[in-house]
């Protein structure tokens, strides 16, 4: 499956634009989950998120990301992870808020870095 992301909302019109974090613009993604950093790697899932730009002063968003897994161990549970992700920053910490299946009521965090290939693609560590 390819990657899907959209813009569901854009930025408001009444704030002068370009707004140069593109402040209440929100958007929807459907990414797949791998092993490594590589889409070519072993496919473990699919990353469901939601994220607004929720800052008028630097790239900051606001993040509900559910990580479904379809295959392997986990096959069926998921981990959901809801907070702020400061996008220019090179490490991020998100709280888990709950999980179904093997991560049934969930909680601890997320860390994220961002690893450049071709693209931009972001890993995600769970812990």
């Amino acid at each position: 499956m390819e990657k899907t992301s959209i813009t569901v909302v854009p930025p408001p019109k009444t704030i002068k634009q370009p707004f140069p974090t593109l402040f209440g613009q929100v958007n929807i993604f459907h990414n797949p989950i791998t092993k490594g950093p590589e889409i070519t790697s072993e496919h473990l899932g699919m990353a469901q998120r939601l994220y607004s730009f929720a800052s008028q002063e630097e790239f900051s968003l606001l993040l509900a990301m559910t990580i479904v897994f379809t295959g392997g161990q986990h096959n069926r549970s998921s981990v959901t992870i809801l907070g702020r992700n400061p996008v220019l920053q090179s490490r991020g910490e998100f709280p888990i808020v709950g999980g179904t299946g093997d991560f049934r009521l969930a909680r601890g965090f997320a860390t994220a870095s961002n690893y450049k290939a071709l693209a931009s693609v972001t890993v995600v560590d769970i812990m």
